[in-house]
Parts: C-alpha cells; sequence; structure tokens
C-alpha cells in the first residue's frame, strides 16, 4: 500500500500490472524456432485516493464510481452539468453557470438559491473543497479522472459530505517529455466548443501543464416578448507548475480562472399563478397557454448575468523517510457574479418598461475562501496511518434588489447577506491489515464550526428603495461534531473483497434571514451502515461491485420555499431514512467489445415530519398552514436509476485505423421536484439514448466521431425552482432535447 507522497505514480493514470498484463512467452524451443504466448487481454487497473492513499479500488470499504478522462471524453461529457448522466444514484442538473443547479447523491444533496449555505454533497477539485457548487460548473479541461464517493465522507472529507464526496483530479505536469491535446467540438444550437492542453517540461526537476477552453451554445428556449434566444458563453485555462525539490520533496503550485457569461436565459414556466394573470389583466395582455415542453417563454426580459471563479492552490509534498510522509494543501478561491447590468433600464434583467412592466433585478455576489489541510502519513507493513489538520475561513457577501410591480403599487425589496464562517478540524484515519485477508478501517474527525450571519430580506430600501438600508444585525452560532467510520473488510481471493461497516457523517446548522419564519435551523447528522462486495472475475476482464445500504439521518436540513416570497429557508425534519442497493460492473466481452453497466435504488422518505411548509393548494387561505410529511418519499429522490453503455472496436486491414460505435441508455424514475411536495412539480420517468461512430488511429492519436445525444428527442424536466419574485408560479429546467455534433480529437 503506497502513501501520497511526492514518488508516488500519479492517480491520475490507469495503469496495467506487468506481471497480469503478460504471462510471458512460453519457453518451449520447437524444431521450427521460438513461439511466443501472450495472454489474452484484460481490464486496466484502477487507482484512486477515496481514503487520501493510493490504492486498489477494489482494495476500498466504499463505494466509489471512477469516471476516467478517456471515459468522459468518449460519451462527450464536456462539463460538470452532465456528469450525472453516467452515473446512478447521482443527480446533476442546471446551467453552465451553476445558477440554480442541482447536485443529489443517493437522494440528498442541494440547497438552491441560499447564498452561503453550501449542499450535502462535496465537491473537491485536486483535494481541494470547492466553497461552493458554482465553482464546480466549469468545462471538464484536462481531466484525468472523477471520483464519487458514495455515503457520508465526513472522517477525511469535512462537514459538507453527508451523502457523498465528487472528487475531481486533473491531469499532473511531467518532466517525461512534451505532449498534449487538441479537442473540437461542434453540434446543433450553435455549439462550438474548443479544448487544448499542453505539458512542457522545464529540465529535469520542473514541468508545467497549461488547458484552456472555450464554448458557446445557444439556449433551446425562445423569449417570445423579446425574440431573443438565450446565450452560454465559458471560457478559462489552468496553469498547473511542477517542482521537485530534491529526491524526496516536489511542490505544484495551481492557478486557474473560469468566466461566465450568459445572456437571456429563460425557464419555462409551469405554473403562472394569481398574480401574473392580474398584471395580465391590467396591460390587457394575452398570456400563452401553459405548454411546458413547447420551450417558448413569455418575459420582459431574461436571466443574464457575468461570472468569474479565480483559484489557487499549492500542494507540497515531502517523503520523511520510507515510512513517513507529509502533505500539505492551501487553497484560495474567489467568485463573483454580477447582475448588476440587469436591472437598470434597458439591462437584461429589466422587466420595468416591458410588455407587462412587473419585474426587474440586480444583484452582485463576492466570495472567498481560504483553506488549508496538513496531512502525516505513516505507512508500515500492517499498518497505514494519517493524522491531519483543516482549517477553513469563508467570506460572502451578496445583495440583490428587486423591484415588483403590480397595479396597485410598487414593491422594492433588498436581499442582503454578509457571512462569515471559520472551520476548525483534526482527524485520524487508519487501515490496519491483520493478516492476508482481515482488514480494519477506523477513523475519526472533531470538527468545530462557526458562523457569524448577517443576512435578511429587506422592504423598500437599496436601489429600487426609497430609503436607506439600514444595518442587519448579527447571528453567531458555533457547532462542534466528532463523526467517524470504522469497517471491516475480508479478502475472500486475491481479486474479490468483502467489507462492511458504519459512518457518521455532519453538516453544520446555520442562519435563515432574520424575517423568514425560521431565522436559526439546527445541524444534520447522519449515520450509515453499509455492506458490499468488489472484485474482479474471468481473468479479469469484469470488474464488479455492490452494496447495500440504509442511512438515517437527524435533523434533516430541508430547503423550503419562504411563504412571503420567492425565497427559501431551511428547516430540520426530525429525521429521514433511506435504504438502497447499488451496483455496476465493466464487462470486457471480447477484444472488440466492452460493455458498462450500473443500477440503484434507493428510497428517501421522511420519517417524522410534521411541520413542513404548505404547498399552493394548501395555502389558498391559510397563507402560514403547515402540512404532515411524515412516510413521504422526499423530493430529489428517483427511486430507480440504471445506465447501460457498450463500445465497440474493429480494426480496418491493412491500414493503421479502426472504427468504433459507442450506445449508451440512461433511465431516471419519477421524481418530486418540491419539497411541499406540490402536484405540479412531480418529474415522470425518462429513458435517454446516447451515441457516437467514428474513426480513430489504433494508437489513439486522433479520432473523428459523429455524436448524438437524446436521439429519441425525450422531452423531460431534469429540476423544478420558485419564480425569482414569488408571483410568478414554478419554472422548470428542462432536460435537453435531441442534439447532435461532430467532434475531433487529436494527442500529441
Amino acid at each position: 500500500m503506497s502513501h501520497d507522497n511526492c514518488r508516488a505514480t500519479s492517480s491520475a493514470r490507469r495503469f496495467k500490472r506487468p506481471s497480469l498484463l503478460t504471462l510471458g512467452i512460453a519457453a518451449a524451443v520447437l524444431s521450427s524456432g521460438q513461439q511466443s504466448v501472450m495472454a489474452a487481454p484484460e481490464l486496466e487497473e484502477i487507482v484512486v485516493t477515496a481514503q487520501k492513499r493510493e490504492q486498489r479500488i477494489q482494495d476500498v470499504p466504499i463505494f466509489v464510481s471512477v469516471l476516467s478522462g478517456d471515459q468522459l471524453s468518449a460519451a462527450n461529457i464536456m462539463n460538470f452539468s452532465e456528469l450525472g448522466k453516467l452515473t446512478p444514484g447521482v443527480a446533476i442538473d442546471g446551467p453552465a453557470g451553476g445558477l440554480g443547479s442541482t447536485i443529489y447523491v443517493r437522494g440528498i444533496g442541494v440547497t438552491k438559491y441560499i447564498e452561503g449555505i453550501r449542499p450535502s454533497v462535496g465537491i473537491f477539485v485536486d483535494d481541494v473543497p470547492l466553497s461552493r457548487i458554482d465553482n464546480a460548473f466549469t468545462n471538464f479541461s484536462d481531466i484525468d479522472r472523477i471520483e464519487v464517493l458514495k455515503g457520508p465522507q465526513a472522517t477525511l472529507f469535512g462537514k459538507e459530505v453527508a451523502s457523498g464526496a465528487i472528487a475531481i483530479h486533473t491531469i499532473k505536469p511531467s518532466t517525461d517529455g512534451i505532449e498534449g491535446n487538441l479537442d473540437l467540438n461542434v453540434g446543433n444550437f450553435d455549439l462550438q466548443e474548443y479544448r487544448g492542453a499542453v505539458n512542457l517540461p522545464l529540465g529535469s526537476a520542473t514541468a508545467a501543464r497549461f488547458s484552456g477552453y472555450w464554448t458557446t451554445r445557444e439556449s433551446e428556449i425562445k423569449n417570445v416578448v423579446t425574440s431573443k434566444q438565450g446565450e452560454t458563453d465559458t471560457w478559462g485555462g489552468r496553469l498547473r507548475v511542477l517542482q521537485r525539490i530534491g529526491d524526496d520533496a516536489e511542490a505544484i503550485l495551481t492557478v486557474e480562472r473560469h468566466q461566465v457569461k450568459v445572456r437571456d436565459m429563460m425557464k419555462e414556466q409551469t405554473s403562472y399563478g394569481t398574480s401574473t394573470l392580474g398584471f395580465a389583466a391590467a396591460t390587457h395582455t394575452q398570456l400563452l397557454p401553459i405548454r411546458v415542453f413547447d420551450r417558448k417563454a413569455q418575459a420582459d426580459a431574461g436571466n443574464g448575468h457575468d461570472q468569474t471563479t479565480t483559484n489557487a492552490a499549492l500542494r507540497v509534498s515531502w517523503k520523511i523517510n520510507d515510512a513517513w510522509s507529509l502533505v500539505s494543501i492551501t487553497g484560495h478561491q474567489k467568485f463573483s457574479r454580477d447582475s448588476d447590468k440587469g436591472g437598470r433600464p434597458g439591462g437584461v434583467n429589466n422587466t420595468s418598461r416591458g410588455l407587462f412592466g412587473t419585474f426587474s433585478f440586480l444583484g452582485y455576489v463576492d466570495d472567498k475562501s481560504l483553506t488549508q489541510e496538513l496531512r502525516l502519513t505513516y505507512d508500515g507493513e500492517s499498518l497505514s496511518s494519517i493524522i491531519g489538520a483543516f482549517y477553513e475561513d469563508t467570506k460572502l457577501r451578496s445583495i440583490t434588489n428587486i423591484l415588483t410591480k403590480s397595479p396597485a403599487r410598487s414593491t422594492p425589496l433588498q436581499s442582503f447577506g454578509d457571512r462569515r464562517g471559520t472551520d476548525h478540524a483534526i482527524f485520524t484515519h487508519n487501515i490496519y491489515q491483520f493478516d492476508d485477508r482481515w482488514t480494519l478501517t477506523a477513523g475519526l474527525r472533531y470538527s468545530e464550526v462557526e458562523k457569524d450571519d448577517r443576512v435578511d430580506n429587506l422592504i423598500n430600501v437599496g436601489a429600487f428603495g426609497a430609503v436607506p438600508s439600514r444595518a442587519v444585525p448579527a447571528q453567531k452560532d458555533k457547532w462542534t461534531s466528532v463523526s467517524g467510520t470504522a469497517k471491516v473488510a475480508y479478502k475472500i481471493s486475491d481479486e474479490v473483497n468483502l467489507y462492511g461497516g458504519y459512518d457518521r457523517g455532519f453538516k453544520a446548522g446555520g442562519h435563515n434571514t432574520l424575517s423568514s419564519r425560521l431565522p436559526k435551523f439546527d445541524e444534520e447528522t447522519v449515520d450509515n451502515f453499509e455492506i458490499g462486495v468488489k472484485g474482479l472475475s474471468f481473468d479479469r476482464r469484469l470488474r464488479w461491485a455492490a452494496s447495500v445500504f440504509y442511512t438515517k439521518y437527524k435533523d434533516f436540513q430541508v430547503n423550503s420555499p419562504d411563504p412571503v416570497g420567492g425565497t427559501s429557508y431551511i428547516q430540520n425534519a426530525a429525521s429521514v431514512h433511506i435504504p438502497g442497493v447499488e451496483g455496476e460492473f465493466t464487462w470486457m466481452v471480447n477484444d472488440n467489445f466492452t460493455l458498462e453497466g450500473s443500477l440503484a435504488y434507493i428510497d428517501a422518505k421522511f420519517d417524522d415530519f410534521k411541520y413542513a411548509e404548505c404547498n399552493d393548494d394548501q395555502k389558498v387561505g391559510h397563507p402560514r398552514c403547515t402540512q404532515d410529511l411524515s412516510g413521504k418519499r422526499i423530493n430529489g429522490n428517483s427511486p430507480w436509476t440504471w445506465n447501460l453503455a457498450g463500445l465497440y472496436e474493429v480494426p480496418i486491414s491493412n491500414t493503421n485505423l479502426k472504427w468504433f460505435l459507442r450506445g449508451e441508455v440512461m433511465y431516471r424514475d419519477e421524481t418530486q421536484g418540491s419539497s411541499t411536495l406540490d402536484r405540479r412539480t412531480v418529474m415522470d420517468d425518462y429513458t435517454l439514448v446516447n451515441a457516437s461512430a467514428g474513426l480513430t488511429s489504433v494508437d489513439g492519436a486522433w479520432s473523428l466521431s459523429l455524436w448524438g445525444k437524446n436521439l429519441t428527442d425525450k422531452d423531460y424536466i431534469s429540476s423544478f425552482e420558485l419564480a425569482r419574485d414569488g408571483a410568478f408560479g414554478w419554472l422548470a429546467e428542462l432536460g435537453d432535447s435531441r442534439a447532435y455534433g461532430v467532434n475531433f480529437k487529436y494527442k500529441f
């Protein structure tokens, strides 16, 4: 078992074990000469760092789904929002800008439109935790692999991983030589995407790697009032510099910047609400009939913003001796989103002078985060142990000014947020191997989280108001928790491993606006019990894994619509339980055909939630009512999900070419889109079919393919959200309709 140090093989690579790749040359000398007997092809070994050290995936007592950069490329997955289409039990949907996105793992995850409150899914890039989910919605440029860890991962990954962690690993600079890649992708909806990377050795101990991308795409939804279609432009780059310090230490500096420009992006209206009907009557304007999938919207303007993410990280690794090593990871993140152009007359988010003249807004978000992690690792014959400490300091300031007009009056509203959070933690994670078969994994983490928040909704103030903004009182609280893990693994054979155990996770409490129903909400804890098995079979041509789990949440944090407007607040459900099963496999059927599949059943329900927010139907005549959702399935949970993908490759005789055909089928069960279980937000089940076909060189230096997504042009809704001002019902985030294009890849 190797540890995380400067000499460790890059975890970005998939390699074949030499002793298993080739059985050798048969030492039989025949009268006609010598004859070599080669082993049949087999699946490559997968090495992961799910436990902060390099291990074979079948030796890790966690259900881990791994997607390599090659797999992402083969499936034409270009950005984070499409990741959920390859992994069951995971739902990731949203625009490229990340605004209003959803992330669920095992039915639990997202917190929408509440700045400074993160979901229950932790996202990490090269071991640095992202301070907000928007930072993840960038292009998948120069990705080595993505590890999706299911279930609580609090011991090694921290407080916001109650349902799972998504660890993104980019390609590491190398001193081996100059190499790189270029990628061109074009398609309908005016899709243009360019990606590239180059690795440059700068001596025997120094190397630099630069990657960049630019992409643009039109929206599928047309605003019939402005006759405009939305457009999203994204571009960015990453520079990583490697410096070896002697034989036992190295440092990697990473600097990256991502920018998003969104204009006129609209979402489908699924319910217009009584207020909008009143506006329409006042202006003598007939609203369009509600047909969710006609991909038409009726609004005075679109949703536009500019978004910038700037991240820097320094990773220093030092091999102290053969047993001990030390890793330091420092990260700094800055995120800003500017909608200030929008609310002013003529701006992209201004509707006050339009057909309805009902609504305008402008806003600004500025988020800064500093993280520091230290890990001291001991790697002995029987014991591998990590002792570590973690610190995080986040600052968030957000101001959103909204002006809602009606025939009777205008109502200015300012949503003000000034949040400061600190996190201190110490942890230990230990793997003890009793003998060749039995292994014990045990770990603990102590976390101390402090939040100092000034957040509220202010009436008649701000850019549209008549009086100056008042000072918002502080809400300051501290939460402490001990989380941990305990698991036992038994190696049935060299290639089959059985494991079982327990994980405890933790998510800190926090503060809603002072004017909300509940200004404060409690911490959330989760207990997970799991039994799983992993293995390789059929001469290492079949890799498989399966698990059965039962998860129990206490004081589960629910994102509920605020009864006074189009905002949200967090309230605690007493308890949630989630039984489930998951399985996946990769099967090299023969030398030309590889099949991949995965299946998950997750049944997430409220055990006890007696005072949930009412839905709109129930609020008629009772605006402050509550409802009992005990025993009901929670929103965001799609019980049955499965994926199936096949790749068929055939060499072309007497050439250095081969042709290939890849097909993918994805199924998602019916899902409830609102925490109030509103009948209008039920998302029907759907099946998507994707395919690609093309030519590639045998050595993989280049490929040309035709690709198609959602080939049956299935209409489906990926998520719901409240309309921004609370008077316009629900907005539907539609899944992409049929898309097709051409992709060219070149490696040098």
